[in-house]
């Protein structure tokens, strides 16, 4: 429903949240199988395969369709509305409630087949192995969409009343209005070879020398095209005409060479060749130092560079206009506190507080990213059945894969006013597909929307702290007892938004769309005996200062504040009727724990970010599992 903003009391605001599914309706089945068969003594043959179906099912809010203009001599026109010209026509922005939500059904099936032959050959172990992986997906309109020009022209040939309830009549007429259909079709393949031997070759100090050389072949395809009947009958769902696709081939060859110089010491030694029909050639090195000055203690370290390549679908992701999910100010178009800046032609509901549309897609001249990462870090034994660790790691990468955020698009607008495409500079076809440039608004300097395509946007400097520990006890007659610790606590994440920016910190910060947990750890403890079984888990992850934006927080500065940390507790027990057939009953979430309160916009559901926490609630579960 359309309430007044809270924050700017001349506008109103239509709580979308609250028309938005919370969990959307899956479906997933899968089937997974695997064979081996012991050819001789020295070789093997293993086959295995993968089919699975995905079926996802979400609602969102009724369709926005703007741009509406309605004449004075219009029956359904508001005279009645304080403050209103009554000689001028006004623009009519309104959320097709009657039409019930836009229902989006999306539907996947992948299906992956591994073979692989290994063995021994003249003191070589040798692994060969193929592989073929097929996925296909589609997402559709199923209801809730219109077609907006439909719209408008019935608004305004006095047939639909915006701003009251509909007749029977004007239900017929937005029944008329609906579109359904596949918006589009993606096809993805995957076909590889691969080969690896290892042999040890000569003796050290410490013990034998090892050498393993491993080479791999890959080819992959993607395609995707659109139902360009169905995407031009629903301008609202951003789609264009848009027939896209690519292919590569991949070509890698790696050694690895592990060198026991002493007792104590142990260095690893290893260098990988990537070439890639799109994305050029590199060689990454790696060395590895492990030393073990006792029994108890092992201490480790290792440095290696990284590349990777963009996938096929950065590359070439068909280009598609959407809704940003949470509201921003036009830059240009109003000040500080809000307000249309009217010289400029700003108005009020449409260029402060709203959502702008983005146009996504993929970059065919994506740069691959590079990273280099260091490691040290120590595993300690004090006794047999307590196991410690603790871990250093430093990564810096660089031309990191993302889409520039839109918050800072908009803080730096005239750097980027090239990104910021305003309807006047729009030919009259394309305006009357987006929500800003229709009707009155044609032509005005309003944001058609936000060029937000996959690019390189900058550095990346992140590093922390690993930690572990295990620990197992015999219960004697009561079976044995396992208790389990992991946790990962990030000392520094910094980045950019652009090559040329400064950098930023998203850890313990909400920043440009997202957040970096300061601390995260799961401890877990587990109880065997005979057949039967019992584990206890508990997930954790700190707290972070929020999204507080005073254009997106709707309630003002009383809003503002820290998210709080999110602990969930799951139980669960196993019966084993045999070595590979077992049942499992179990909660997750036992204490029903709802997801600590958040204001972030970046999502559609709103009051917590789905992203890091489950709002499912205490949910109960079987698993089976049988083998033979």
């Amino acid at each position: 429903m359309s309430v007044a903003n809270p924050t700017n009391a001349a506008n109103c605001i239509f709580d979308f949240s609250s028309t938005i599914d919370i969990i959307p309706d899956v479906d997933q089945e899968t089937l997974a199988g695997r064979f081996t068969f012991k050819l001789n003594e020295n070789h093997q043959f293993s086959l295995e395969g993968t089919q699975t179906t995905n079926d996802n099912t979400s609602r969102v809010a009724p369709d926005p369709v703007t741009g509406i203009t309605m004449q004075p001599s219009n029956p359904f026109f508001p005279r009645t509305t304080p403050g209103i010209n009554l000689t001028q026509p006004i623009s009519v922005g309104w959320r097709m409630v009657p039409a019930g939500p836009r229902t989006n059904g999306a539907h996947s099936e992948a299906q992956r087949l591994v073979a692989d032959l290994s063995g021994v050959i003249l003191g070589w172990d040798y692994k060969l192995g193929a592989l073929y992986s097929r996925s296909t997906a589609n997402d559709a309109a199923v209801d809730g969409y219109v077609n907006a020009p439909f719209v408008r022209a019935q608004v305004a040939a006095g047939n639909l009343n915006p701003f009251g309830e509909a007749t029977p009549a004007q239900l017929a007429i937005i029944q008329q209005a609906k579109r359904a259909g596949v918006f589009a079709n993606a096809l993805g393949t995957t076909k590889s070879v691969d080969a690896r031997v290892s042999k040890e070759i000569f003796d050290l100090p410490g013990g034998p020398a090892a050498v393993a050389i491993g080479a791999e072949f890959r080819k992959e395809f993607y395609k995707s095209d659109t139902n360009d009947a169905v995407v031009l009958a629903i301008p609202s769902a951003g789609r264009s005409p848009n027939h896209v696709g690519g292919e590569r081939d991949v070509k890698a060859i790696g050694v690895e060479l592990l060198l026991p110089v002493h007792k104590m010491v142990e260095v690893q030694l290893a260098l990988r060749t990537d070439d890639y029909s799109d994305a050029g050639r590199t060689t990454n090195p790696k060395i590895g130092l492990r030393f073990q000055p006792m029994k108890e203690l092992a201490i480790r370290s290792s440095y290696n560079t990284g590349f990777r390549a963009p996938a096929l679908d950065d590359l070439y992701a068909p280009l598609a206009v959407t809704f940003t999910a949470g509201a921003k100010n036009d830059p240009l178009l109003c000040d500080a506190q809000g307000k249309p800046i009217t010289s400029a032609g700003g108005i009020a509901s449409r260029d402060c507080g709203q959502q702008p549309q983005v146009q996504n897609g993929g970059n065919a001249n994506l740069k691959p990213e590079k990273s280099k990462t260091f490691t040290l870090g120590a595993v300690f034994e004090p006794m047999k059945a307590l196991t410690l660790s603790v871990d250093y790691w430093n990564i810096k990468l660089r031309d990191q894969i993302d889409v520039l955020p839109v918050d800072s698009m908009l803080a730096n607008a005239t750097r980027y006013a090239d990104r910021i495409i305003r309807c006047n500079q729009l030919p009259a076809a394309e305006q009357v597909n987006l929500q800003r440039c229709g009707g009155l608004w044609a032509n005005s300097p309003a944001i058609g929307y936000l060029i937000t395509h996959n690019e390189n946007i900058g550095r990346v400097k992140t590093d922390g702290l690993d930690l572990s520990a295990a620990y197992s006890q015999s219960l004697g007659g009561f079976g044995n007892l396992s208790l389990g610790y992991d946790a990962t606590y990030v000392h520094r994440y910094d980045y950019q938004t652009s090559p040329a920016d400064a950098f930023k910190t998203r850890l313990g910060v909400y920043n440009d769309g997202s957040v970096v947990f300061r601390w995260k750890h799961n401890v877990s403890a587990a109880w065997a005996m005979n057949n039967w079984g019992a584990r206890l888990a508990i997930r954790h992850q700190s707290g972070y200062r929020d999204q507080n934006d005073p254009t997106t927080v709707v309630g003002g500065p009383s809003f503002y504040g820290n998210v709080d940390s999110y602990t969930l507790v799951d139980l669960s027990g196993t019966y084993k009727f045999s070595k590979a057939t077992s049942l499992t009953l179990g909660v997750k979430n036992l204490f029903d724990t709802d997801p600590p309160f958040s204001n972030q916009s970046s999502r559609s559901q709103r009051g917590y970010d789905p992203r890091y926490s489950d709002p499912l609630g205490r949910a109960f579960f079987v698993r089976a599992a049988y083998g033979f």
